[in-house]
């Protein structure tokens, strides 16, 4: 379950939400991808037989129409294949949420078997595009302080840190909740 979950979150999420933003408007994405309490909640009612607050459903929705009134106004593009990859990218969170909460493994195990199959799977992928290490793509951004900075604050911080903190939400709290 723990390289499952390694799966699922972050390399599934992020291959089906960068091709559901790739093929619709990021109104529609961002708006799909608001579901996602709503989906958790489902799961939690229908899989793990937790009580939800009237709070926590009102809110979940109310999460969605913020989402879709901040979008509104922006262009608008759908299409069946971005749609699909969009509800890949729900489906992928709630079974992150579900399988973080599972209580199995501690928050720090979870965390570092996300990023150990995170970089293992995008790596590589990242080499291939950029046509290897010697390829100007990799080479001349390694040369530049701020990139590091950069690598540092989204690797460290917006990472590790926030995954971190939120597996240990998922460890004592219900789906809902988190």
């Amino acid at each position: 379950q723990l390289l499952l979950l390694g799966i699922v979150q972050p390399v599934a999420y992020f291959i089906f939400e960068n091709y559901g933003i790739l093929y619709t408007s990021s109104a529609v994405a961002g708006t799909i991808i608001a579901a996602v309490p709503v989906c958790c909640i489902l799961m939690d009612v229908l899989v793990l037989h937790e009580k939800v607050t009237l709070k926590q459903v009102l809110c979940a929705v109310c999460a969605i129409g913020g989402v879709a009134l901040i979008s509104a106004g922006g262009a608008v593009m759908v299409s069946a294949l971005g749609m699909l990859f969009l509800l890949l990218t729900m489906l992928s969170d709630t079974l992150y949420y579900g399988i973080s909460h599972a209580k199995l493994f501690t928050p720090f195990e979870m965390t570092y078997v996300m990023f150990a199959v995170g970089m293992v799977v995008f790596i590589p992928v990242a080499l291939l595009h950029a046509g290897g290490l010697t390829s100007p793509m990799i080479l001349e951004p390694l040369q530049d302080g701020q990139f590091w900075l950069a690598v540092l604050y989204l690797g460290l911080l917006s990472s590790v840190m926030a995954y971190g903190l939120l597996n240990f939400a998922n460890s004592h709290l219900s789906v809902s909740e988190t």
